[in-house]
């Protein structure tokens, strides 16, 4: 749920597989401050994580800090 009391916005990521949209990880803003995540083939599973881990999380990414050997 969002703060306004309706169903989140879920987004696909734009590394999902291009067949059909049926290999996408979502994710989407929800209460709380927490972050949403969900595989779309079984979207009743939601991982809530919260907002400063999902940072985290993605400036490790974006650093290459996930790659094998680490950040370069």
């Amino acid at each position: 749920m969002t703060e306004r009391g309706t169903a989140p916005g879920w987004r696909r990521s734009s590394f999902s597989g291009s067949g059909g949209g049926s290999e996408c990880v979502e994710a989407a803003v929800c209460d709380g401050g927490l972050i949403g995540l969900r595989e779309s083939e079984a979207p009743q599973h939601v991982l809530l994580v919260p907002v400063a881990v999902w940072a985290a999380f993605a400036r490790t990414v974006r650093a290459g800090g996930l790659r094998r050997g680490g950040a370069r």
